[in-house]
Order: C-alpha cells, then structure tokens, then sequence
C-alpha cells in the first residue's frame, strides 16, 4: 500500500509539474500577451483594407510563433505609440532607431531587423534649394512627430521643422506648398511614391546625410515580457541568421 501510495503520488506531481510548464496553457498564453503598436510606416506596417501587413508585422507574427505567445496589434500614431510604451500600456514596439531617451523607457532587443536612410525631398525641380545642410536653416521642412533621423539635424533649434503625425501625410504638405522639403525614411518614402503614384512630383534633394539607422524591436520597460528577454534575442537572432528576415523584406522590394 505504501509503495503503491508513493509511486501514484510522484506520478501525480510531475503530471502537475508538466502542465506548468507547458506554454500553451491557458495560465501562460494570459501571461504572455504582447500587445503591439501598429503605427503605419509603409512599408514597414500598414492596412491593406481591414488586414494588417508590413515587414514589421511579419516578423512579430514570426516572433509569436516562435516563442508561443499571443499577439495583438494597437494602432496609434507614432508618439502616441511612444508614450503608451513609458507607462506600460503597450508591450512591443518595432521601428524603433535607438537614442538614450527612449532606453529609459524600453529595452531594445539587441540585434537589429533592418535599417533606413534619412532623405531629404523637394518638389520636382526644386532641387537647388538644398544642396547642403546649411540650407535647411532657409526653408521648412516637413517631419514626423517625434522622429529621430540624424544628428545635428535631431537637435538643430535653427531649423524649421514642421512636425505631422504620420509619415505618408509628409508628401501632401509638400505638395500643397507648406513645407519646402521633406525629410524621411528610405526605403519608405520610395515606398509611397511607388503606391501613391506620386511619381514625376517630387525629387530626392541634392543633400543626402551619409547615414544608416538600424532599427529595432523594443520592450517597455513594464512589460511581463521583458522577462522573456534572452529568447527575444536568441530567436531574432536566427531569424537574421536564417535568412528568414532577408526573405521578408525582399516581399515588399
């Protein structure tokens, strides 16, 4: 009876003891929701209808898969996005170019998904208005909101900079006349004059900042999953090492 007593009760500890490790149960798919920020930054994430897509969304969709967590998206602007990510109302954010303001409030995860260029872009024909970067002190120039693109332009108070909630609204105030040149992101502003048919319209200025911005996924600060830290970056890593990031940005070249 005691034997028998003894080998049903280590029995039934490590079935107990199996199931809390088990990532699919419902006590750690409610502990490991991630809760993402979708701010539309073509090609990098966008709706197509009512289907989320984008470079980042695939690679998060990847990210959840791998790690067994469940992933839902919030859309917001970009600076609203960035304040839901201090006070821990958001989980993840992607499109993230790294400065120390921000690590105050987030991790970034430590190997990079893909990088950008800073551009600068006038109306067709207007290139001669800025040859260099003295000339952005003679105009205004067309930003999002809480952007970081490069130094000193990030911190240069002589320039006017007039700020907008989302980068594809930057081509329509340059159009308009409001700004006399833009600055953005490449890949992303080939991106939307691709799409938006904006071709024959504007030019990439003759000032081009010799500069590449890695970007990166980040963790807030409060979130749960800041504990899953080391496979974040154990399973980004061998998505860039696989070759599976390469695939999924060549899907939107």
């Amino acid at each position: 009876m005691t034997y028998g007593f003894r080998s049903c009760l280590r029995v039934l500890i490590g079935v107990i003891f199996c199931f809390s490790l088990t990532p699919n149960s419902a006590q750690s798919a409610e502990e490991y929701v991630a809760r993402m920020a979708a701010t539309t930054w073509e090609p990098f994430m966008f709706l197509e209808g009512d289907v989320q897509k984008g470079i980042d969304y695939e690679i998060a969709r990847l990210l959840s898969e791998q790690m067994g967590f469940i992933l839902t998206m919030r859309h917001c602007p970009f600076k609203r996005c960035l304040t839901e990510i201090e006070r821990g109302g958001l989980d993840l954010q992607s499109g993230i170019a790294f400065n120390e303001q921000r690590a105050q409030f987030m991790t970034y995860l430590s190997t990079p998904y893909g990088e950008v260029s800073a551009r600068f872009y006038v109306r067709k024909g207007e290139g001669y208005r800025l040859k260099s970067y003295d000339d952005l002190h003679k105009i205004r120039v067309g930003m999002v909101t809480a952007s970081h693109y490069f130094e000193p332009f990030n911190s240069d108070d002589r320039i006017k900079k007039i700020a907008v909630p989302k980068e594809e609204m930057l081509f329509t105030l340059l159009e308009k006349g409001r700004v006399d040149a833009i600055i953005g992101t490449s890949p992303n502003l080939e991106y939307q004059i691709k799409k938006y048919r904006h071709k024959g319209k504007f030019e990439i200025a003759a000032y081009m900042p010799d500069n590449k911005i890695p970007l990166y996924f980040a963790i807030s600060n409060k979130s749960a999953l800041l504990t899953q830290l080391d496979r974040f970056n154990a399973v980004m890593l061998e998505l860039k090492e696989s070759g599976r990031l390469d695939d999924i940005h060549a899907k939107y070249r």
